[in-house]
C-alpha cells in the first residue's frame, strides 16, 4: 500500500515537474519572441540617422557655391549605385561635401519598366520633409528584399524615420508625385545617361571608377 501511495507521489511529483518544464519553455519562446520583434523594429532604426548631412536640402547636399558640381544618376536596383550609397557615399561626402568642394545631387533615374517607380515617388515625398538621404539609405537597405517597394513598406520606412504620415501619403498618392517616376527618367534620357550609377561632374559625365579623379582634376584647375 505505501508503494502504491510513493508511486502515485511520484507520477503526481513528475507530472508536476512536466508542467513547469511546459511554463518555463512557453515563457523562453514569449520572450524569444518579444526579443525578436524588438530586433526587427530597432536595427533598421539603429542606422536610420547614418546619412543625416549637415547640408542637404532635397536631393542635394553641400554648399550650392562649391566649386564642383556633382550629379549623381542612380537607380534602386542597380548593385553598384547599392554599395555607393550604403558602404562608400558616406566618406565621399566627409571628404568631398562637407570641406566645400562639391555640392552632390542626387537623381533617379528609374528604368523602363523596372520595379522602382513606387521607390522612386516616394523619395520625393521624403525630399519633401527634407530627410530625402535618410529615406534613399532605406530603398537601397531593402531594394533586393521581396517587396522592397511595396506601399505597404515604403510607408513603414517613413515611418521609421519619423515623417510625417499624413504629409506623406497625400505626396505619395498626388498624380503630381506619380508623374514624377516618367519625368525623372526623361530627364536622365535627356542628358545621354544610359547606365548607372554615372556622375556628371561639372557638365562630363563619368563612372564610379573615374568620380574622384575628375573632381580632382576640376579642384586642380582651380588650385585646390
Amino acid at each position: 500500500m505505501a508503494n502504491l501511495k510513493s508511486q502515485r507521489q511520484l507520477i503526481k511529483e513528475t507530472k508536476k515537474n512536466q508542467q513547469k518544464r511546459r511554463t518555463l519553455i512557453a515563457i523562453i519562446a514569449v520572450v524569444a519572441v518579444i526579443i525578436i520583434a524588438l530586433l526587427v523594429w530597432l536595427l533598421p532604426r539603429l542606422g536610420a540617422d547614418k546619412n543625416v548631412y549637415a547640408q542637404q536640402d532635397g536631393f542635394s547636399v553641400g554648399d550650392p557655391n562649391a566649386p564642383v558640381k556633382v550629379v549623381e544618376y542612380s537607380n534602386y536596383t542597380c548593385s553598384h549605385c547599392r554599395n555607393f550609397a550604403l558602404n562608400d557615399e558616406e566618406a565621399f561626402v566627409k571628404k568631398y561635401v562637407d570641406t566645400g568642394k562639391v555640392y552632390l545631387t542626387f537623381h533617379n533615374f528609374p528604368f523602363q519598366g523596372d520595379s522602382t517607380g513606387p521607390g522612386v515617388a516616394a523619395s520625393h515625398c521624403a525630399a519633401e520633409q527634407n530627410a530625402f538621404w535618410q529615406y534613399k539609405e532605406q530603398l537601397f537597405t531593402y531594394s533586393g528584399h521581396p517587396g522592397g517597394f511595396d506601399t505597404n513598406n515604403l510607408f513603414s520606412y517613413a515611418s521609421r524615420l519619423g515623417l510625417n504620415r499624413g504629409a506623406f501619403k497625400s505626396c505619395f498618392e498626388s498624380s503630381a508625385t506619380q508623374a514624377k517616376i516618367a519625368s525623372d527618367r526623361e530627364a536622365a534620357l535627356a542628358q545621354n545617361i544610359s547606365a548607372t550609377p554615372t556622375f556628371v561632374v561639372n557638365g562630363l559625365a563619368v563612372y564610379l571608377d573615374t568620380l574622384e579623379s575628375t573632381i580632382d582634376a576640376e579642384l586642380a584647375k582651380i588650385g585646390q
